[in-house]
C-alpha cells in the first residue's frame, strides 16, 4: 500500500478481514472476539510465553511483599515520608522594610 489515504474502503463493501488467525467474516464483533481468543490461546501455549507469565507473577508478588514490608516499617516507627514541599522561611517585617527603604 503506497498511499493509505487512497486505500479507504467504505465499510459496506468490506466482506472479510484476512488476519494471521484466518479469514474473519461478518458479523465482525463475534469473529474478531474469536480470533483474539484463539491468538491468546496460541500465545499462552508457546514455551517462552509461559515462562514470561511466571516471571511477571513473581515480580508482582515481590513488589507486593516489598510494599507490605515498607508499610509495616512505617507503622512501627510511627513516621511517614511525605513529598510535601518545605514551608518558606518566615521573613521579618523589619528586614523587609530595611530592604525597601534604601530603594
Amino acid at each position: 500500500m503506497r498511499n493509505p489515504l487512497s486505500e479507504l474502503v467504505p465499510a459496506s463493501l468490506v466482506t472479510a478481514l484476512v488476519t494471521d488467525e484466518g479469514v474473519l467474516r461478518a458479523p465482525f464483533e463475534a469473529s474478531i472476539a474469536g480470533a483474539v481468543g484463539s491468538a491468546a490461546d496460541r500465545r499462552s501455549a508457546a514455551r517462552g510465553f509461559a515462562a514470561l507469565l511466571a516471571q511477571r507473577a513473581r515480580a508482582a508478588a515481590d513488589a507486593a511483599a516489598d510494599a507490605a514490608a515498607g508499610a509495616v516499617a512505617v507503622a512501627e516507627t510511627g513516621a511517614a515520608e511525605t513529598d510535601a514541599p518545605a514551608e518558606p522561611a518566615a521573613t521579618d517585617p523589619a528586614e523587609a522594610g530595611d530592604r525597601t527603604a534604601g530603594s
